[in-house]
């Protein structure tokens, strides 16, 4: 039988996995919905960004500790994970910060529409703490 501690890595190599599969998702979404702004499609847009910024929230482990009794969750919300998502949430930032600045003087030729520009730069500051957090996972499970 494995141990609580062999079961929170196993999930932590999962989640690591789960956050590159997002990331990759919400990248092919942004290249492939570019310059689309009908209504259904920016909703669909929203609700998958809304889902994906909530799994880099500790609210999916509280929701697992309720679930299974508490043991489980207190592994998976240590003081090194919660480092981690810091860490990913600062990646996020500076990335956005830059991409934007990127980003000025290319709209200055190439216009784009403001719907594209929130979606671009709300996709880099996700996929960009996702990435980070999927490898500070996966580096931690070593």
């Amino acid at each position: 039988m494995t141990s609580i501690v062999e079961h929170a890595e196993t999930r932590s190599r999962k989640l690591a996995v789960i956050f590159i599969l997002l990331a990759f998702i919400l990248t092919i979404h942004v290249i492939g919905r570019f310059g689309e702004a009908s209504g259904e499609r920016i909703l669909l847009w929203l609700l998958l960004i809304g889902l994906t910024a909530l799994n880099l929230t500790a609210l999916p482990v509280k929701l697992l500790d309720w679930r299974q009794g508490g043991r489980l969750g207190l592994f998976l919300n240590d003081e090194v994970t919660q480092s981690f998502r810091l860490k990913s949430y600062r990646a996020g930032f500076w990335m956005t910060i830059l991409s934007t600045l990127i980003m000025m003087p290319i709209m200055t030729v190439y216009p784009v529409s403001g719907i594209d520009v929130a979606r671009i730069l709300v996709t880099i500051a996700l996929v960009s703490a996702l990435v980070t957090r999927a490898f500070l996972e996966l580096q931690a499970c070593r």
